[in-house]
């Protein structure tokens, strides 16, 4: 996507990426981590750092006003990954189900760009299907386009 990202960086533990979000509640380190979960298949973790926890935090609601932004650096990453790992799969799914939605409206409303990059899928009922806008989905799947 050409969309403008933060700068992120690959932090020490294998397929863990971070950056700093910048907006109205200040710099918040933000944390993108791709963890196996069957053969070929990335779950992709993505949430606020906790220093407390010492890992990422899937549940905290940020609302720092740089959405937008935030999300083209997910999209970088996920390509970035891609880079090294063209063959593999990522799975996607919020932790809670408004977040799955958020999930939606971003692959609806960036669907033209993203399908050049990517091919994706929706699970709707057991069943993967390649995405179509407007069409409500459990998860997503997202492969590199060869």
């Amino acid at each position: 996507m050409n969309q403008p990202h933060y700068a992120f960086k690959h932090a020490s533990k294998k397929n863990t990426f971070s950056f700093v979000s910048i907006g109205k509640r200040g710099q918040i380190k933000k944390v993108v981590q791709f963890r196996l979960i069957e053969d070929n298949v990335y779950n992709l973790g993505f949430g606020d750092y906790s220093e407390e926890l010492k890992t990422l935090d899937d549940m905290v609601v940020t609302n720092n006003g740089d959405m937008e932004k935030v999300l083209a650096t997910i999209i970088a990453i996920i390509e970035h990954f891609f880079t090294g790992n063209p063959d593999v799969h990522i799975f996607l799914t919020g932790s809670t189900p408004s977040r799955t939605r958020l999930y939606q409206i971003v692959i609806n409303s960036h669907h033209d760009d993203l399908a050049s990059h990517f091919e994706i899928y929706g699970l709707q009922q057991n069943q993967w299907r390649r995405f179509r806008k407007n069409i409500n989905y459990e998860s997503f799947l997202i492969l590199k386009l060869l």
